[in-house]
């Protein structure tokens, strides 16, 4: 079942623990899990905005060239952290350690405590905040890898 949670003046949908989303930001348990992600709830950090966790991986298009990006039930604009799993954390994965050659343990679809390491230090490295959940404010931060037939590329 399906909750909405008010948190830091944001609101957030938060998961069912059904699908690929995971335990850990299925059921935030500490102030600063809330805190975390109602930070990456409102990218432009105006209004309280709400955020899907990410759920599925979508081909986004750039000219010829295709890349897979996260991507919740409707939006591009989701969230997600430590204890998800899908191709989902696959396409982050990917961007990090091709684009950003941040170390995420693999490119294995599970976003363990290397994947969130990896997602502190760009934030680290772009001012962010950070705390290891990637979100709305994380995501346009990230070079994703887009592939043609011949050529592949990073890219915003």
């Amino acid at each position: 079942m399906r909750r909405l949670m008010a948190a830091a003046g944001a609101a957030i949908v938060l998961g069912s623990g059904i699908g690929t989303t995971g335990p850990a930001l299925a059921a935030p348990t500490t102030a600063r899990a809330v805190t975390t992600t109602a930070t990456e709830a409102a990218p432009t950090g105006g209004a309280a905005a709400m955020a899907e966790y990410c759920t599925r991986a979508l081909n986004s298009y750039r000219g010829s060239y295709i890349a897979k990006k996260p991507a919740g039930p409707t939006t591009y604009d989701c969230i997600m952290g430590q204890g998800a799993q899908g191709e989902h954390v696959r396409a982050l994965q990917s961007a990090l350690t091709l684009c950003h050659r941040l170390n995420t343990g693999g490119i294995d679809g599970i976003y363990g405590p290397a994947t969130r390491s990896a997602v502190q230090a760009l934030q680290r490295s772009v001012g962010l905040p950070v705390d290891g959940v990637y979100g709305p404010k994380t995501k346009s931060h990230v070079k994703w890898r887009y592939y043609s037939s011949s050529s592949a590329m990073c890219a915003s």
